[in-house]
């Protein structure tokens, strides 16, 4: 389940939101995305590629890097050994900010994710360093809404039912489905294809892909079955 770190500043608030379970550190290639919220990257072993908005920005060990609410971006990584780690945070910022930290102070953090420890404190600090918030207080609360969200953004590409999603929650799969109604207003199969035409959309208009490739990038195992849901759309 994730959790929202609700973080109380002297200016204005801001949320991070954070899974419970300890990360796993496994890196692979992600797919052209954007999300609701801001995602900072941070890198302790080895190196990543992070191209946000078409622009590829390199992160080396020690390195910090905020994506902006609503960028779409993707993840590439050459190294064989690589320590990455990722969590999402409701930020002002709209910038792109990129940041390099001392390296015992994100090895110590990631010896402590390691461990399951929350380091709640720790993440906001790098917020505030990225973003120039001065930071004041923190509390939890629960929240559904982002951990659906960032399902649909990560896993539209893939062959998904509403199991997964269950399985992520820790919930009933009838459970899970009146939650997805709740939060987004549509079914699982419609939030499916809204996030797959919303990411075709921007790779027609902003690449040289054929249509082609574009539905098998976005997850249609036909071109026919893909247009019939971009006329759908329409």
């Amino acid at each position: 389940m994730t959790r929202a770190y609700v973080i109380d500043c002297k200016t204005k608030g801001f949320k991070i939101f954070k899974d419970d379970e300890p990360p796993t550190f496994r890196l692979s290639v992600s797919p052209l995305h954007k999300h609701e919220y801001a995602e900072v990257h941070l890198i302790e072993v080895g190196e990543i590629d992070c191209t946000v908005e078409n622009v590829c920005y390199k992160l080396l060990p020690g390195d910090a890097l905020l994506v902006p609410s609503g960028a779409y971006h993707r993840v590439d990584s050459d190294s064989s050994i690589r320590k990455h780690f990722s969590f999402q945070a409701e930020l002002p910022s709209g910038k792109i900010m990129k940041k390099h930290f001392a390296p015992e102070f994100i090895n110590d953090l990631f010896s402590d994710l390691a461990a399951g420890e929350g380091c709640i404190g720790t993440l906001a600090y790098i917020c505030t360093e990225l973003g120039d918030i001065k930071l004041y207080k923190c509390e939890a609360e629960q929240d559904y809404r982002h951990a659906i969200g960032n399902f649909f953004d990560k896993r539209h590409n893939e062959k998904i039912e509403v199991r997964d999603l269950a399985d992520e929650l820790h919930l009933s799969k009838m459970h899970t489905q009146r939650l997805v109604k709740r939060y987004t207003g549509m079914t699982f199969g419609e939030n499916v294809r809204k996030y797959r035409l919303r990411v075709a959309e921007y790779l027609m208009k902003n690449t040289d892909m054929k249509r082609e490739e574009i539905a098998e990038y976005v997850g249609y195992s036909s071109y026919s079955g893909f247009w019939k849901a971009v006329k759908k759309e329409g």
